[in-house]
């Protein structure tokens, strides 16, 4: 495959990851790794309710890309979260 096809499959993969979740997105500077415009874009997860707030998105493997993520527990104290891509139909925007 040439560069331009191996492109091409790439942003098509990229985009039907993100369409889950209808994310805007801009590059960062470190290879591989995608921050979100909006600071503080929210996710929800549709079963218990708890609501994450997205920090990146990781490229590295297009093929296992994950979201990092956040939330506060009842204490105040940060949890960091990574949700892997066969769990991002069960989170939606806030």
């Amino acid at each position: 495959m040439n560069k331009n096809t191996l492109r091409e499959i790439y942003v098509s993969r990229f985009m039907s990851i993100l369409e889950n979740l209808n994310v805007y997105i801009a590059k960062d500077d470190n290879k591989g790794t995608i921050n979100v415009l909006q600071p503080g874009f929210k996710i929800i997860h549709k079963k218990s309710g708890l609501t994450y707030t997205i920090d990146k998105f990781i490229l590295e493997d297009i093929e296992n890309p994950f979201i990092l993520a956040h939330r506060y527990d009842d204490n105040g104290n940060r949890e960091d979260f990574e949700i892997e891509e066969k769990n991002f139909k069960e989170y939606e925007r806030l």
